[in-house]
């Protein structure tokens, strides 16, 4: 009789379970992100970021979801990576939206392998922006952007809403030197190469301030830290003719700053007289009054002649 009992007992337990799983559930929507570009209107493209359609590829996100019981963090620093083969994005582990929150989203993208995560602050990001971020300009190589986004999810969530997408604004600004032979002998080329600049090589942002008003970014450097570019030499280490303009090889990215910033730029000069070499001479020159911008792209323009190719001008 007791093992009739506990049979019967048995099969109303495994009964009582199934009707509490049969209890209708919404469907879950994962948060999903989609078409990371880079801002037209910014004009510091690296050449990692200067493709056909100003597309990224890969970025890392930070996601915070605010009511009015507070805010909880939803992304730190997760890596969204895009698919050659089906163009989606994925990133690991996946999140879902939450009806009635609000959220917000802050992602930096780099050419490098660079992990902010440990620099990035945690006060106030949900309301204003990322938080601030240390950064260290190696060797003017990388490229460093940022982008935000917000989402309102309504009373409820029956379907999928719509993909989150990133603007990408440029927070360093890039540099290149042009070279302008100012000689009218008829006879005179002339070569520049070994071409550096000395620029600020630390400094910090906070970007908990940027978000009302996005893309006016505010460096703060760091003193005494300094770093200095190699531009190499003017472009395929041509002679420039009588009245023509050779650009260095190279474009390199900095740490903008305020016009009281000072930037010294050394370079080597060489006179050719119908091909002969006449003259050899290294340049330094100060830079002052020059203020550099967040998404600028700046062409320093000098121009060599008889006054000044050598360390003495010549007569």
């Amino acid at each position: 009789m007791k093992k009739v009992l506990l049979s019967v007992l048995a099969v109303g337990m495994l009964t009582a379970c199934s009707q509490e799983e049969t209890i209708s559930q919404q469907a879950p929507t994962q948060i999903a992100f989609e078409s990371a570009f880079v801002n037209n209107a910014t004009r510091a493209a690296d050449p990692s970021f200067n493709n056909e359609d100003n597309l990224l590829t890969k970025f890392s996100v930070w996601g915070y979801v605010a009511n009015t019981n507070g805010t909880g963090q939803v992304f730190d620093d997760v890596t969204v990576e895009k698919s050659e083969e089906t163009n989606d994005w994925s990133y690991s582990p996946l999140q879902y939206w939450m009806p009635n929150n609000q959220y917000y989203f802050f992602a930096l993208a780099t050419n490098k392998t660079t992990d902010y995560k440990g620099q990035v602050a945690d006060e106030d990001l949900a309301e204003s922006g990322i938080g601030e971020i240390s950064f260290t300009n190696v060797d003017g190589t990388e490229d460093l952007l940022y982008a935000t986004a917000e989402r309102t999810t309504g009373a409820s969530i029956t379907t999928a809403p719509e993909k989150v997408k990133f603007n990408f604004d440029h927070l360093l600004a890039k540099v290149k030197f042009s070279f302008v032979n100012g000689f009218t002998t008829g006879y005179s080329t002339i070569k520049v190469t070994n071409i550096k600049m000395t620029v600020p090589g630390q400094g910090s942002i906070s970007l908990n301030e940027q978000f009302a008003e996005k893309g006016q970014f505010i460096w703060t450097l760091e003193n005494g830290a300094a770093t200095i570019l190699d531009f190499g030499t003017m472009s395929e280490s041509a002679e420039i003719k009588e009245g023509d303009k050779g650009e260095s090889d190279n474009e390199r990215m900095t740490i903008p700053a305020a016009a009281d910033q000072e930037y010294t730029v050394t370079f080597d000069a060489e006179l050719f007289q119908d091909g002969a070499s006449v003259l050899t001479s290294k340049k330094a020159v100060k830079i002052t009054g020059c203020q550099l911008l967040s998404g600028y792209a700046y062409n320093f323009v000098a121009t060599l002649d008889h006054t000044n190719i050598g360390e003495n001008p010549l007569f």
